[in-house]
């Protein structure tokens, strides 16, 4: 069963997200016990110290709207001294540097976080925000391609999840992490143009220098569509780059295989399937 965090890094496979949005989705798929703001922090302070894949991809900045009454004191110290700063500084401040003029006895770890999701709502009549407060992956965060050997089901798979990741994500991604794909392989072209048969995800020369076609599929692609282009794709690459005595290696990356495609590549020579999991693991 997945925990809360590898659910988070699939969803990340879509792009950046805002982080409250992030929190939502992930406990539609996987509800727990614990508070939403709760489970942000958690998530802010991994992307924060760009832990476990995770980084911080966008900062909200923030500016005045319009001017203060001399008699409007807000509740909250964060509050106050963000309009300080913004009346201090004049245009458009981003958060990071906004929480640096805070007073250090008000620092701590997720100050961040803590003004982005209630100091301007506190001030909103006064303060504009621009942007929001995104997570995403940290490029050349760890990934793990398997081969796999038996018909493994994708039941458990949430629908939110698999429509979530894109190929062209995921494409890039691997196209990052060949050695785990396998040892040795290196990175031709991606999306190289084949005519008239269409593109190739990625091809690749693996250690010997044999030219490899790497075709990416989401979860519930059909077996006769993957197997039809890949096998097109080999057969140009064999006709057009491949010296005579070459031959050419296909490898198929999934979410999961079914029967149907394991059954369907073992017909087919010098062709293999892998597949792709995403993980990210709480600190020991």
């Amino acid at each position: 069963m997945r925990s809360f965090n590898q659910i988070l890094v699939q969803l990340l496979e879509s792009g950046p997200t805002e982080i409250m949005t992030l929190i939502e989705r992930a406990l539609k798929v996987k509800p727990l016990a614990r508070a939403p703001e709760s489970l942000a922090g958690d998530l802010f302070r991994l992307a924060l110290r760009e832990e476990k894949g995770l980084t911080i991809a966008e900062h909200p900045s923030y500016a005045l709207k319009r001017s203060i009454p001399r008699d409007f004191t807000p509740e909250g110290m964060y509050a106050k001294w963000t309009l300080k700063t913004l009346q201090e500084r004049g245009g458009q401040v981003q958060l990071p540097d906004l929480v640096r003029t805070f007073p250090s006895e008000y620092k701590t770890e997720a100050q961040q976080l803590w003004v982005y999701l209630h100091v301007q709502r506190e001030v909103s009549r006064f303060v504009a925000q621009f942007g929001a407060l995104k997570i995403g992956l940290k490029k050349g965060a760890p990934l793990n391609v398997r081969a796999r050997g038996k018909q493994e089901s994708d039941s458990a798979m949430s629908t939110e999840i698999n429509d979530n990741i894109h190929e062209a994500h995921l494409e890039a991604l691997i196209a990052e992490n060949l050695d785990s794909v396998e040892a040795g392989l290196k990175l031709v072209a991606r999306q190289y143009s084949a005519p008239p048969v269409g593109r190739i995800d990625l091809l690749c020369r693996d250690r010997r220098g044999t030219l490899v076609v790497i075709e990416i599929k989401k979860f519930r692609s059909s077996a006769e569509s993957i197997i039809d282009q890949v096998t097109r794709y080999m057969g140009w690459v064999r006709a057009n780059l491949a010296s005579r005595r070459d031959f050419v290696r296909g490898i198929i990356i999934v979410g999961v295989v079914d029967e149907r495609l394991s059954y369907s590549v073992k017909a087919v020579p010098n062709l293999e399937v892998k597949c792709f999991s995403l993980s990210l693991k709480s600190p020991e």
